[in-house]
């Protein structure tokens, strides 16, 4: 059944004096998404903030859309602020002091319903240390060693005390010594402070005295905050490459991948973003972190290989069939950040990446269109060596050739201090990583 919209206006013509226009008829489907991608870009546009915010609410439960908007928010300017436990509402909220939208604590997984607890303990006053932080939450509920953990692990204390791991390993004391009290303050003649006012677990300022030790590293934090908040808030392992993916004109982001090949979601279509239908996206390179691997029988009995890469702005599987894992054994280690070029496909096994090649980051720094490639033959064009010699040149000779001389990069073969150029190629990325697939990356140099 077609849907339809009725539609209804009022006008102020006088003082006290109101003019119903009720029509009869009826919008068709088109008209409506018209009107709400108008009023949709009008919000956008004028109250950028708030309509991300709600956008992130109205997605709270979306890990693969929220990443997508956390990067949208990021690259129009704005910051995404980690969840504080003096600061954060229940859901996401904006700090306009701070020019950005603020994670809210029932975002933190395993908080649960104690999101509301530390909202209500906090009242109308924010918390002072973590004695007063964790005596005012017991006095509304019990206060809960993996409640204080993963506050401090994701960051949300560091308003209070900066050392994320100092609170994590005196969690357990802090609890003890909560049910300590507890049991001695029937009458309510005893506090925390008093129990331990004899006692080195309290600081002179009359603050628990945390166990001393070096605070995570970044990499930690990041690790963590990713397992809390589904999303990194301060920082990205990638960000030490921000300078090569704003050069390069070759990348794309998983999430718009993800977008352009998902047609069950309308809401995108009304951020602009638009659908293919043949559900494949060619020639993609994207630059991310490999985050999960596994390896997979195949019917032949070879061994291939799915991965998960992530970027900023989301997650996707790829799948390394065992011709191109053989290729890049070494590059396929959790951890990795690396470059990976293919096909984008979207099908029963869902949207994911076959991959063609796979290379170093550093790829991408010669994106600046060098005038030359150059394969540098570790063999000699005499002696023993000669027959490997010229079959690598004879191998790279069909490598160029099969670009057709398109181009405008000279391919140069260099070999005992001699150089030949063998035509031209084309000055993108998926070419260079196909050479540097085939012959090695320490064998291939730019040359500007």
């Amino acid at each position: 059944m077609e849907s339809r919209v009725r539609w209804k206006s009022h006008a102020r013509f006088g003082a006290g004096e109101n003019l119903e226009i009720t029509s009869k008829d009826y919008l068709s489907p088109s008209t409506g998404y018209a009107v709400i991608s108008i009023r949709t870009a009008w919000l956008s546009y004028h109250y950028p903030l708030e309509f991300m915010t709600a956008l992130l609410n109205s997605n709270i439960n979306k890990n693969d859309k929220l990443e997508h908007y956390v990067a949208k928010i990021k690259s129009l300017g704005f910051n995404i602020l980690g969840p504080d436990v003096n600061k954060s509402q229940e859901l996401f909220s904006i700090s306009y002091d701070e020019e950005g939208i603020r994670f809210g604590l029932r975002g933190i997984k395993g908080l649960g319903k104690s999101s509301e607890t530390v909202i209500g303990a906090r009242g109308m006053e924010e918390f002072s240390t973590l004695t007063d932080f964790a005596e005012r939450l017991n006095a509304f509920f019990k206060c809960d060693k993996k409640v204080l953990e993963n506050i401090a692990r994701c960051g949300g204390f560091e308003s209070i005390e900066p050392n994320r791991k100092a609170i994590v390993d005196s969690a357990e004391m802090i609890v003890d010594s909560l049910k300590k009290n507890k049991a001695k303050n029937i009458a309510g003649q005893i506090n925390l402070f008093d129990l331990f006012s004899d006692d080195e677990a309290l600081s002179d300022a009359g603050n628990l005295k945390l166990v001393e030790t070096e605070d995570y590293s970044k990499d930690e934090k990041l690790a963590y905050e990713k397992e809390l908040l589904s999303f990194y808030v301060s920082g990205h392992p990638l960000d030490k490459y921000d300078n090569i993916i704003k050069k390069s004109t070759d990348l794309i982001f998983i999430s718009d991948i993800k977008m352009a090949l998902d047609t069950s979601d309308s809401d995108e279509e009304l951020l602009g973003l638009t659908t293919e239908e043949n559900k494949t996206i060619e020639n993609i390179t994207v630059l991310g972190q490999i985050i999960e691997t596994k390896d997979l029988m195949t019917k032949k009995g070879d061994t291939m290989c799915r991965i998960v890469i992530e970027d900023k702005s989301g997650e996707m599987g790829c799948v390394v069939f065992p011709k191109t894992r053989t290729a890049y054994r070494s590059k396929i280690i959790k951890g990795n950040i690396v470059v990976v070029t293919g096909k984008a496909v979207s099908d029963d096994f869902g949207t994911q990446i076959i991959v063609s090649d796979i290379a170093s980051p550093q790829i991408l720094s010669s994106n600046d269109k060098p005038s030359s490639i150059a394969l540098k033959c570790p063999f000699s064009k005499v002696g023993p060596e000669r027959d490997q010699a010229v079959n690598m040149f004879r191998a790279f000779k069909r490598a160029v050739d099969s670009f057709k001389g398109a181009g405008n990069v000279d391919a140069l073969f260099i070999v005992d201090g001699e150089t030949f150029n063998l035509g031209t190629i084309p000055s993108n990325v998926e070419v260079f990583m196909k050479l540097k697939g085939m012959f090695g990356e320490d064998k291939i140099d730019f040359i500007a």
